[in-house]
């Protein structure tokens, strides 16, 4: 652009999701799942001190 040279990206983000250069977001969903089973223990242990 303008002579310019531009670096070719490999991925970014786009909302939460990781977008690859093929245009996927395969790569994220295993942190996703990660992420989600933290918070779901971390949750557990709160209501279950809320219910006792």
């Amino acid at each position: 652009m303008n002579g310019e040279k531009r670096e070719e990206m490999t991925g970014f983000n786009f909302f939460v999701a990781n977008m690859s250069k093929d245009g996927t977001s395969t790569a994220n969903v295993g942190q996703r799942i990660a992420m989600a089973t933290s918070a779901n223990a971390r949750l557990s242990r709160l209501w279950t001190r809320l219910v006792s």
